[in-house]
């Protein structure tokens, strides 16, 4: 009985929280939850593309390539690639919270209202190809991350931009994969 409660009252909290924060961020109300128009309409964007269409084109300028997937698993499993993906979200809670506990205090809420959101697109967008390559779990986890990241850098980006040297968006649009980092903070993202 006390579980209910408790669970209940989380979800009234959660609800409290985030109607404070409504000036900070235009809303888009679905069923289940509420998200800012921003990322809905990023993940409108990633549910129309066909994702890592372009793996192995090198067509820009602005990043550095791996022409494999052997190598593009390497990178997105390597531990400098999970820390620039740990640290990126870090950095945005800690400006998150420097701009408004309470804006701050929806991060949470908000992880927990876009996952059932994402899981099946990453899955639908992703099938085929860990099929085709047989390819790791790493893969599927820096995805994971890059799509939770992409969500919530659009859900505070009224409030903090977002960094444009990893704009991950941008690489899953284009059909490619990004997968990794390399020189530290003037570094270059590196893509496949």
């Amino acid at each position: 009985m006390s579980r209910i409660w408790l669970r209940s009252n989380k979800g009234l909290m959660g609800l409290i929280r985030r109607l404070r924060c409504l000036k900070y961020r235009e809303r888009v109300y679905t069923k289940d939850n509420t998200m800012h128009i921003k990322t809905q309409t990023a993940l409108d964007a990633l549910n129309s593309t066909d994702w890592l269409r372009n793996v192995g084109r090198r067509d820009a300028d602005d990043v550095e390539f791996v022409s494999s997937w052997r190598e593009a698993i390497a990178c997105c499993e390597s531990l400098d690639w999970m820390n620039v993906q740990e640290d990126s979200l870090n950095l945005l809670r800690v400006r998150v919270r420097k701009y408004s506990v309470d804006l701050y205090d929806t991060w949470n809420d908000l992880v927990i209202d876009i996952k059932p959101v994402t899981e099946p697109l990453i899955e639908l967008k992703t099938r085929n190809v860990v099929a085709q390559e047989n390819l790791s779990e790493g893969f599927l986890h820096s995805v994971r991350w890059d799509i939770l990241a992409i969500c919530l850098e659009l859900e505070y980006s009224d409030v903090v931009p977002v960094d444009p040297r990893l704009h991950r968006l941008r690489w899953y649009l284009d059909g490619h994969f990004p997968c990794g980092w390399r020189g530290g903070d003037d570094g270059k993202l590196i893509v496949f």
